[in-house]
């Protein structure tokens, strides 16, 4: 899983400020002018005029020390529209030096400031800059609640220009929540009113805001058509900084479409601009995107020279979350040349601060663990660490369709008050037949001369109790079985909907895979309440059926599946779920390595038994092993494949010749 962290993109959406090739006139003449200025309120004066200058021709570090002039001044003076400039621009360069939490101790001294204070638009100004730093700092909600003050009337018509940046800033705020639909309303809404005033900074913001959406969702086409309009926009914008921010998500875009050539121009525009702007957090960036551009193209020797410089300027600008970001990208492609001893180091180096990362940054550290002990064949800890991966994984994509998801939990409290009811009833018939114990015991104390012929009658009728109890508890199981498919079934068609949602360049197929393994869970329980049974599962007709939903999953209509199972054996329930999941996981390889240049394949599933052992075949027609690369691109799903077999005790061999060939041999229950 490779990672794109777009500082870059984001300062691109969220900033209000312009900005302009710097002039060494400017630069080389600031300290001497204000030299020359030896009374102070007129050095308030000319620091407060020049800000703007300042933060565009000066670098980030060396700015930092004008405006820390102007607030001192400002404070000294008692000017608090000055003073609220000084903390805006400040705000602005702890961004772009990633130092958020004093950028939100400064947002916060913004919003302290009561709203009447500020003549014409200055109020929505502090809002915008306020809401900022919460944004980079991933608080979203708090971000949206500053934001949303801004477009209460009668700011959007009072103050149109400064409001079609809030309209942008929300628009990302709703595109991290993941509705896309909501970002797109606040993105033409800004569109709207930049095209309306005629403010080309903005209409740039607001066309490339719309083609970073469309690009989130993989549609490339869209998503090339409005960054291009917003490049070309930026002839009448004058932006420097715009067009080179520009440059860089055009190379992600590129990059994530195949188009490496073309990526590959753009980062090294915007790696030269931001060099000699000397913008670390965006050197940083770049180096990083280069890296992983190389590692989509498995040049993983160029992949480190790149990444290893992002290292660098991580560890300068001192954003530990970033820098074990790229530190993850580096183990990955040493793993990809075998230099797994580096890989291990670099892991052990970077688990001291996994503590207060992000989930979907520790899932993926987890993933590497995992990979490193799949290939030094520690099998036990390499399954370990993938099951912490997924018990991750799953927790961040339920809550990122958490609104998705509420009908399914309405229905499953639902569900739970029925499963409820039927747990008292079973009691309440222990009970009974506790109650009716005790009175058949009384009646034996009491029994006298007729004590044979009354223990005989008692015997008969508890006996019919238990047989009726022990039904009604097989009944409850059944049922069981059935709620449990059909809890299973929301599950699915939810995994359909936010399939379109989740932008990795594998994530279709392997979200394709994961509710195909569903439904093999799905299939064992749907198969078990049709036979009544509980225990065992006549594998033949379960793999049929569910060979029937895969090819339906994958939509493979000319996949022949040939299934050659004697009609007679049969698997406990544990087993048959682990050899459905074992079954789905080769006929997703299949799909994805052996069918990619076909119409059709066929695929044989067979098993036979022999001295207490059961063999499992599983081959495609395929093109089979073909060197080192197509053995590492299945690298992934032989694992889970070994992980499973390991869960039966048993042993896996694989065959390449004519088609890969899978054989597992396990012992039967």
């Amino acid at each position: 899983m490779f990672r794109h962290r777009i500082f870059t993109a984001i300062f691109l959406a969220i900033t209000g400020l312009a900005s302009a090739p710097a002039q060494h006139s400017f630069k080389d003449s600031l300290e001497t002018t204000l030299d020359t200025i030896s009374n102070e309120r007129k050095k308030l004066e000319w620091l407060s005029d020049n800000a703007d200058r300042i933060s565009q021709q000066v670098k980030t570090n060396d700015a930092l020390k004008y405006f820390d002039e102007l607030e001192k001044l400002a404070r000294k003076y008692k000017d608090t529209l000055k003073l609220t400039q000084a903390w805006r621009y400040k705000i602005n360069n702890y961004i772009e030096l990633g130092k958020f939490d004093e950028g939100k101790k400064l947002a916060d001294s913004l919003l302290s400031i009561p709203e009447h204070v500020y003549p014409n638009c200055e109020y929505v100004l502090n809002l915008n800059q306020a809401g900022r730093p919460y944004y980079h700092s991933k608080d979203y909600t708090k971000a949206k609640e500053i934001w949303l003050k801004a477009i209460h009337p009668p700011y959007p018509d009072k103050c149109p220009k400064e409001t079609a940046i809030v309209y942008g800033n929300l628009g990302s705020v709703y595109l991290k929540f993941k509705e896309e639909d909501k970002a797109l309303d606040y993105y033409n809404k800004q569109l709207e009113i930049a095209k309306k005033i005629k403010d080309y900074i903005q209409i740039v913001h607001a066309y490339y805001n719309i083609g970073w959406t469309y690009l989130n969702l993989k549609n490339y086409p869209l998503a090339e058509k409005y960054l291009l309009l917003a490049m070309k926009e930026t002839k009448n914008s004058n932006d420097e900084d715009q067009k080179y921010h520009l440059h860089s998500v055009l190379g992600l875009l590129y990059s994530r479409w195949g188009k490496y050539e073309k990526a590959e121009k753009h980062f090294f525009k915007v790696l030269e601009y931001f060099k000699k702007k000397g913008a670390e957090v965006f050197v940083m960036d770049t180096y990083n995107n280069i890296g992983v551009l190389y590692m989509r193209q498995n040049a993983y020797e160029k992949a480190l020279q790149y990444l290893d410089s992002a290292i660098i300027y991580a560890k300068k600008t001192g954003y530990t979350p970033y820098l074990v970001a790229i530190l993850q990208n580096k183990a990955e492609s040493l793993i990809e040349l075998n230099k797994v001893d580096q890989a291990v180091q670099i892991i052990e180096s970077v688990i001291p601060d996994t503590t207060n990362l992000p989930g979907i940054s520790k899932a993926h550290f987890f993933q590497l663990l995992y990979e490193i002990h799949k290939a030094k064949g520690d099998y036990r800890k390499a399954l370990e660490y993938y099951e912490r991966y997924h018990a991750i994984y799953d927790s961040i994509l339920e809550a990122r369709n958490e609104s998705k998801f509420a009908e399914l939990e309405r229905k499953y409290r639902a569900e739970q008050k029925e499963k409820e009811l039927l747990r008292l009833k079973t009691e309440q018939q222990a009970k009974e037949l506790a109650l009716l114990k005790a009175r058949r015991r009384q009646y034996l104390l009491a029994g006298g001369l007729g004590l044979t012929l009354l223990v005989s009658g008692l015997l008969g009728f508890l006996l019919l109790k238990i047989y009726r109890q022990k039904k009604f508890i097989e009944d409850l199981v059944t049922t069981w079985h059935h709620q449990l498919s059909n809890e299973l079934n929301p599950l699915i068609l939810s995994l359909k909907k936010v399939q379109k949602n989740l932008g990795e360049p594998d994530f279709a197929l392997r979200l394709q895979n994961l509710q195909a393994q569903f439904t093999t869970i799905q299939e064992l329980h749907k198969y078990l309440y049709s036979q009544g049974k509980v225990s065992r599962v006549n594998l033949s007709d379960y793999l049929k059926k569910l060979a029937e939903l895969i090819q339906k999953i994958y939509d493979q209509k000319n996949l022949d599946i040939r299934i050659r199972i004697p009609d007679s054996l049969t698997l406990p329930s544990k087993q048959a779920r682990i050899v459905g999941l074992f079954v789905n996981e080769f006929i997703t390889n299949s799909v994805k390595h052996a069918f990619t240049d076909r119409d059709e394949g066929r695929i044989w599933i067979e098993m036979a038994k022999s001295k207490g052992e059961l063999t499992l075949r599983l081959r495609d027609d395929g093109p089979g092993e073909r060197g080192d690369k197509q053995k590492t691109s299945s690298g992934y799903g032989r694992g889970l494949m070994e992980t499973f077999i390991l869960q039966l005790n048993g042993r896996l061999k694989w065959k390449g010749e004519g088609g890969m060939e899978a054989i597992a041999v396990f012992p039967e229950k």
